[in-house]
């Protein structure tokens, strides 16, 4: 028999590391990125279309593709369980129920409570 003892494993365990695998991400959390997946691939046809129209169509396209991009960093972040995506996602969230009150698109405001009031549910989960 070998005298000396196998090496110490690490203690340090990284808490992104295991729902890396989706073991322990919730259900909820991979739903919303699924789904706001798909949001993102249907959300570049309005954004072609206002490239049509050029000059000020132009401008919002190039402003949407930035908001866009920024979505799914956070829906990126979100499956990974990253603290500073569920930041993010509250305040893009939160600017989605806001701008949902303003133009009274009802069943808008209620997707963006609901997913914020899970988020909030969960996000002790989150590192």
């Amino acid at each position: 028999m070998n005298p000396r003892s196998p090496a110490p494993r690490s203690t340090r365990s990284s808490t992104n590391a295991s729902y890396a695998s989706g073991s322990s991400r919730p259900l909820g959390i991979s739903i919303i990125c699924v789904l706001g997946g798909l949001g993102f691939l249907f959300a570049w046809i309005p954004i072609l279309q206002l490239l049509a129209y050029g000059g000020v169509g132009t401008l919002l396209a190039f402003v949407f593709t930035v908001v866009n991009v920024g979505m799914l960093a956070v829906l990126v972040g979100l499956w990974n369980m990253e603290g500073w995506a569920l930041t993010w996602a509250l305040v893009l969230y939160g600017l989605s129920a806001l701008l949902d009150l303003v133009t009274l698109n009802v069943i808008g405001l209620l997707i963006s409570l609901v997913i914020l009031a899970y988020l909030l549910s969960v996000s002790d989960q989150f590192a």
